[in-house]
């Protein structure tokens, strides 16, 4: 029986568990990621809800262990990015910096995005100066960085940095969105700074390479200058690199099975590790059971 080309965008939990189960099942899936496998897994500083881990484990070396499991189960992965996936009559087409290539199936695992900061708020030129994901502050150290945020992961990205810095949270309203645990550990931290009702005005560069923030709140307007600035706003669907066509075709090709969404791309915000797991091996064994038909 000849077996369909499979191909899997994204190489986050979700991704890598449904090309595991498939290359237990044969069929030879190859996963694309442009990074380093492990998603936002490898963001987040302590996993205590994923089985087998009695008092959690590292983000980082959860999806380590990921890394280790799929390269003994040997999984082809290629280390691209997607430019664009185009529908075509055979299937679809995924394009690369420098070549094109075909798959019969293909699994969408190319997780969320960030919210970023608005740009009116950015003097010109200091977009690239905003970070939205930890682990290009993770080697920080003895440093003064402002988180803006006040959900999970702005208070887990505090507790990871204040390890070797001075960080403040900057909360525009009163209302925290992180679970209880997390807040108490920020609360109790000495080097981590809560401020509620602080709403971003503007941020500009100083002459010594850092950045000034000027927010307002209850004293009025104030400002602080800091070394580095990461916003954790939330995050949206990562469809980016599909093409227009079809975006507006995937109802269509999810009905019929030509086409699979899984992991945080699909959950709205169910997003758990425990989740896109087996989100990924439900819809790799849903391939394998239309194949057996």
């Amino acid at each position: 029986m000849t077996h369909p080309r499979i191909c899997i965008v994204g190489g986050g939990p979700a991704g890598m568990a449904a090309a595991m189960q498939l290359q237990r099942y044969g069929l030879n899936p190859t996963l694309y990621e442009a990074n380093e496998l492990g998603g936002l897994l490898r963001n987040a500083n302590l996993v205590e809800n994923y089985p087998g881990f009695p008092g959690g484990i590292k983000g980082e070396a959860l999806a380590g262990l990921f890394r280790q499991q799929i390269e003994q189960f040997g999984v082809n992965v290629e280390n691209e990015a997607v430019s664009r996936i185009l529908s075509t009559e055979r299937g679809f087409a995924l394009e690369f910096a420098q070549n094109v290539k075909e798959c019969d199936l293909l699994i969408l695992a190319t997780g969320t995005k960030p919210i970023c900061l608005s740009e009116n708020l950015l003097e010109d030129g200091l977009s690239n100066r905003v970070r939205y994901e930890v682990v290009e502050l993770r080697e920080s150290c003895d440093k003064c960085i402002a988180i803006i945020g006040a959900g999970d992961a702005a208070f887990d990205y505090a507790l990871q940095l204040a390890v070797n810095n001075d960080v403040m949270i900057f909360n525009r309203s009163e209302r925290i969105r992180a679970l209880k645990p997390l807040v108490s550990r920020v609360e109790a931290h000495p080097r981590i700074e809560y401020r509620s009702n602080s709403e971003m005005r503007a941020i500009a560069a100083t002459e010594d390479g850092r950045l000034e923030l000027r927010w307002t709140s209850a004293s009025g307007e104030l400002v602080e200058t800091v070394d580095e600035l990461l916003c954790a706003l939330g995050r949206e669907p990562n469809l980016d690199c599909v093409s227009k066509e079809l975006a507006m075709s995937l109802p269509h090709l999810q009905e019929s099975e030509a086409l699979f969404i899984i992991g945080d791309l699909g959950n709205d915000r169910y997003r758990q590790t425990s989740i896109a797991v087996a989100d990924g091996i439900r819809v790799a064994m849903r391939i394998w059971e239309r194949m057996e038909r």
